[in-house]
């Protein structure tokens, strides 16, 4: 039998039990939208599709990031084990209309004051691009952590630890 690990076994129950509520929501959503004009459906398809595309290309932009920095690192100091990028969602990259924030956070939502995912899990994305490109990175020695500071302004930074 294999091992699994406890992050995969936390991960697995956690979405079983936000899965119910999930789908609950992205059904109502889902019914919703029915109500809607033909034009306005397109629309917002077409903005699921752009959000997907946007966020690929920053995924693949701050992975360069990441690769290219390392090099630097390791250039400097051989036996580097660690590096930290401050406002990784500011990469030069093209995400079209939307903001890094909307891509690295989610989408603003003025009512309740905080950002809002569910538009990309109905664009087909599933986690922020940290939790992505640790999933991706982590099989070469890259772990991913957000250690920003938990207070209003604070600027985003990532820690970027290296193994192997």
């Amino acid at each position: 039998m294999e091992i699994p690990s406890v992050h995969c076994i936390r991960k697995s129950i956690s979405k079983k039990y936000h899965n119910k509520k999930l789908n609950e929501i992205l059904e109502k959503r889902k019914e919703n939208r029915k109500k809607w004009t033909s034009i306005k459906r397109f629309d917002y398809d077409k903005f699921l599709i752009n959000l997907k595309q946007a966020h690929d290309a920053f995924v693949f932009a701050l992975q360069n990031e990441i690769v290219s920095k390392t090099k630097i690192v390791i250039e400097k100091d051989i036996n580097a084990s660690e590096f930290i990028l401050i406002q990784p969602q500011n990469l030069d990259c093209d995400i079209g209309e939307f903001s890094s924030n909307t891509i690295f956070k989610g989408i603003w939502d003025k009512k309740r004051n905080k950002f809002d995912r569910i538009p990309h899990i109905e664009a087909g994305i599933y986690d922020i691009p940290i939790i992505e490109l640790n999933e991706k990175m982590s099989q070469y020695g890259y772990e991913i952590t957000d250690i920003t500071e938990k207070k209003k302004g604070a600027n985003t930074i990532i820690k970027v630890n290296l193994s192997i």
